[in-house]
């Protein structure tokens, strides 16, 4: 009766002897090992295994006396199996026994599940990516308008020669809208984060901030904004991972409130460091959420929105990176009277990371003029570049290819300042052909970005760890370090 049964289910049982011989084999999951149990009896483990060093590393350490449980896999079969010492009556160890589970379908559908998480992330990314693209062209398209009037105006000003004030006030107003947009660049740099290699690391005052930024055009037009963040460590999430948590909590606050009655309706966003959790709160004065779906609001797909606001991913990726992260996230909710939701993040250090405000401080001289050659594709941002480095001397090339002919013929600079890419011949490819050729040079290099990387780009910044600058430029940092080097200082950011 006990045959009858393990021959009906998806296991394999084995009995063995201290020489490998199979004296019992049976089991459904025999089929998928290819065998017949009743050619198997009699058989050895080291013929029919040869090739199989990890059941037969399982049967030696069980021969020895161990008992052992793990996977192996056979063809295209995977088993979950223990394995242990036969003894008699003495105690003497006189075989082996071992019964396998085929666990084949469940880790195929372990594998598909992953897979389908990992598809659903990048289609809510996309999503999200997609709804906040009004909004974010709305941020950028508002001060492009004064940035492009006012240069418009410096120009005609300076044609008829009128008074340097209107034309201050105006370089003054265009220089904000543009360090405006710059600032909306970065937050969507923010949002779609490269992976971190190793542990992950991020501050969560500058991903807050960055995921308001984002949003600031979708929550003004239903509620008031009321934010609470009090200085709290870092955490062990990518920010770009934190950034589309944020995002889609803060989504759902704006599409749980009606349009148009803004000062009665309310959206507060709070953190705090409560250890060991540094814990953000988003709270709205929405619907509220029904308790029949409670239940099912992390779910994949599952969304009470009509069509167009939501693809009933948000919730169900939010959850799944928390989840990856070591945090939690929960909700609390009755309806038609809002709804909290609660992200817990685990600490990576307890120092704080505190935003200052402060103007930056007048960067002195340099003790001496370096030889910089510049190298951009773009003509008009290798102009800007010799202009605000007109303190040294500026050498300016469009192409990496010409770059490099100068310096093949010996011409000498301090600093190498390459975009990073480019036609032709890329920033990359430069320093590569530098550390072959010219390796005395390599160290020179610094590399500016726009700050879109492809796979390339990504494992070089990994494995080189260059010095980079993304554009656009913060030119008193750029500035603060040229005159490191020129005191003499290693070549590393300021």
């Amino acid at each position: 009766r006990y045959r009858r049964v393990v021959r009906n289910l998806p296991v394999v049982q084995w009995a063995l002897d201290n020489d490998g011989l199979f004296t019992l084999a049976e089991g459904l999951a025999l089929i998928s090992l290819g065998r017949r149990a009743e050619r198997m009896v009699g058989s050895s483990i080291f013929d029919l295994y040869a090739d199989n060093a990890q059941i037969l590393k399982y049967f030696t350490q069980a021969r020895e006396g161990l008992v052992i449980a793990g996977p192996f896999e056979q063809g295209d079969a995977t088993f979950d199996s223990h394995w242990g010492p036969l003894r008699d009556d003495t105690g003497s160890i006189v075989g082996v026994t071992a019964i396998a589970l085929d666990v084949t379908e469940r880790r195929r559908a372990e594998i598909a599940r992953r897979e389908t998480e990992a598809r659903m992330t990048i289609l809510e990314r996309l999503a999200a990516t997609g709804r906040l693209a009004t909004g974010v062209a709305h941020e950028i398209n508002n001060p492009l308008t004064y940035v492009l009037s006012n240069l418009d105006e410096i120009n005609a000003r300076l044609s008829t020669k009128e008074d340097m004030e209107t034309v201050r006030r105006c370089t003054r107003e265009a220089i904000d809208g543009a360090k405006r947009v710059a600032a909306i660049v970065r937050d969507l740099r923010v949002f779609s984060g490269r992976p971190q290699k190793g542990q992950p690391r991020c501050q969560p005052a500058k991903v807050v901030d960055s995921a308001i930024t984002l949003m600031r055009n979708q929550i003004r037009h239903r509620a008031r904004l009321e934010v609470d963040c009090r200085p709290v460590p870092e955490a062990t999430i990518e920010d770009g991972r934190l950034a589309q948590v944020l995002v889609n909590l803060l989504m759902n606050a704006c599409q749980a409130i009606p349009e148009g009655n803004v000062e009665d309706n309310f959206i507060r966003l709070e953190m705090a460091y409560e250890p060991p959790w540094i814990i953000i709160r988003i709270a709205d004065s929405g619907e509220g959420i029904a308790p029949e779906v409670m239940p099912h609001l992390f779910e994949p797909f599952f969304t009470t929105r009509r069509i167009g606001e939501g693809s009933g991913l948000g919730l169900s990726v939010s959850y799944g990176i928390m989840t990856e992260a070591g945090g939690t996230i929960e909700v609390e909710s009755t309806k038609g009277r809002g709804a909290v939701f609660k992200v817990r993040l685990p600490v990576a250090s307890t120092k704080a990371e505190i935003s200052e405000g402060d103007m930056a401080p007048t960067i002195p001289a340099p003790s001496r003029r370096l030889r910089i050659l510049v190298i951009d594709d773009e003509p008009p941002v290798g102009r800007a570049l010799a202009r605000n480095l007109s303190e040294h001397d500026v050498t300016v090339e469009t192409r990496a290819v010409a770059a490099l002919e100068r310096l093949h013929r010996g011409e000498c600079f301090d600093v190498l300042l390459t975009d990073m890419m480019m036609p032709e011949m890329s920033g990359i490819q430069f320093y590569e052909h530098l550390q072959r050729d010219l390796p005395e040079l390599a160290s020179k290099v610094i590399f500016i970005s726009g700050g879109v990387f492809g796979p390339e780009a990504t494992n070089f910044a990994a494995n080189q760890k260059p010095i980079i600058y993304e554009k656009p430029l913060d030119i008193r940092l750029l500035q603060e370090h040229l005159r490191d080097l020129a005191a003499g200082k290693e070549n590393k950011p300021s």
